[in-house]
């Protein structure tokens, strides 16, 4: 899903961004039936899409790596360290970028350090739902739709803040907390600058939204 979605923005707008997306399973499973339906109402087609696996190589070729959750994340670290500083949570990758505000002319690794310059290997850690996109997998179609719709505004912020870009007309400012938080829990709580080791998770076989075919990687072209 994300990885149409930033496709098109940088096809609309013209911009030789190199995108793809990758899981945590094995690789060559079609799209499921659901994301299908549900990319193809927004007019975008993933029918010949197969999975991937996150490998060493694409997480050394992008320079930046957003994953769906904190485990996507853990994962690309893992198998290429001293990666933490292009591989962020989606959403994580917004708020901070939110702080900083746009990149502009700024060389991309100096920007994304001002974005992760107080983050540690610690904020990787266990799960967060301030940090990830529900996984829709195994529930009613209208979760596919609502974590459609939150892909869809996250990667507008994201691609707009990278490129400078204006969002569509029909874009707004996504409000993070809408999406997954009680109305009297905070966005975000401070963090502190652990510096723990990293210790991932044992291995799951029920990852969300792997079968969507996240986290993606995307090439600079600038």
């Amino acid at each position: 899903m994300a990885e149409g979605f930033f496709r098109r923005r940088a096809e609309d707008a013209g911009i030789p961004a190199s995108v793809a997306s990758c899981g945590l399973l094995e690789g060559g499973r079609p799209v499921p039936q659901q994301v299908l339906s549900v990319m193809l109402s927004r007019d975008i087609d993933l029918g010949g899409h197969l999975s991937q696996p996150l490998t060493p190589v694409l997480v050394e070729e992008s320079h930046l790596v957003l994953g769906m959750e904190r485990q996507h994340v853990r994962e690309a670290v893992v198998l290429v360290p001293g990666s933490l500083a292009r591989c962020f949570t989606l959403r994580d990758f917004v708020w901070r970028a939110q702080q900083v505000g746009n990149r502009g002319s700024e060389p991309l690794p100096s920007w994304l350090a001002r974005l992760g310059e107080d983050r540690t290997t610690r904020d990787l850690l266990g799960s967060d739902s301030l940090d990830e996109v529900p996984d829709p997998m195994g529930q009613a179609y209208s979760a596919f739709e609502a974590t459609a719709d939150e892909l869809d505004e996250l990667v507008a912020q994201a691609f707009s803040f990278l490129f400078d870009q204006p969002m569509h007309e029909s874009d707004e400012p996504i409000d993070l907390e809408r999406f997954t938080l009680p109305p009297s829990q905070p966005l975000r709580q401070p963090r502190g600058r652990l510096g723990h080791p990293l210790v991932p998770d044992p291995p799951s076989f029920g990852l969300g939204p792997d079968d969507l075919d996240e986290p993606f990687a995307m090439e600079d072209p600038l």
